[in-house]
Formats: C-alpha cells, sequence, structure tokens
C-alpha cells in the first residue's frame, strides 16, 4: 500500500514511515495541509495518517480542502490524535483515529 503521513513533527514523521515501511508499505510525507493536498495528487495514497493539527491548521482542514476539489474520491484517512482531540465520525472518509503516544500495533492494525 501507498501511505501518506501529514505531520508537522519530522519525529512523528519518521516514526511511522518506519513502521509502516518495515511492515512492507510505500510511505512519503508531508509537514504542511498544502504539501499534503500536493502529494495527495502526486503519489495518490491508499491511506492517509493525518496529525489532528498541522501547524496552526487544523489537520481535519485538509479533508475539507479534499472534499471540495474532488468530492466523489475515496479516501481512507487515519487521524493521529491527542488525547483531548474529538476526531468527527460521521465522516466516512475518516476511518479510525489513534491517540499519542501510539504503538506499532496500533499503527498497523488502522
Amino acid at each position: 500500500m501507498k501511505i501518506l503521513i501529514v505531520d508537522d513533527n519530522v519525529a512523528v514523521q519518521d516514526i511511522i514511515r518506519d513502521i509502516v515501511e518495515v511492515d512492507g508499505h510505500i510511505a512519503r510525507v508531508a509537514s504542511t495541509i498544502e504539501e499534503g493536498l500536493e502529494k495527495v495528487d502526486s503519489f495518490e495514497p491508499d491511506i492517509i495518517f493525518l496529525d489532528s493539527h498541522v501547524g496552526d491548521d487544523e489537520g481535519i482542514f485538509l479533508v475539507t480542502r479534499l472534499r471540495d476539489e474532488n468530492p466523489d474520491a475515496d479516501l481512507n484517512i487515519i487521524i493521529i490524535k491527542s488525547a483531548l482531540d474529538h476526531v468527527p465520525t460521521d465522516d466516512p472518509w475518516i476511518k479510525k483515529d489513534v491517540s499519542k503516544p501510539f504503538k506499532s500495533e496500533e499503527i498497523l492494525g488502522a
């Protein structure tokens, strides 16, 4: 599978990338919402690991922008969140959420 990791924290990017690549997946990273949008178009990921906060933006802003640009897409988004973050439960693109700190098994299971 092709996996895109959208997170502004390089350490988190590296951890998730290492976990999924060891499991045989291809991973790319993006550090901003804009970079994430570009990589969705160029890389066409099967799964997007999306931090709940990317820089000064809410991670869900990426979902909103993707939906505006391609409402018929069928995306699989996993939100990486802090314990206090709220994740929408009514969005069909958001398949799961994983709380920080996470374990390798949680990333792979998602």
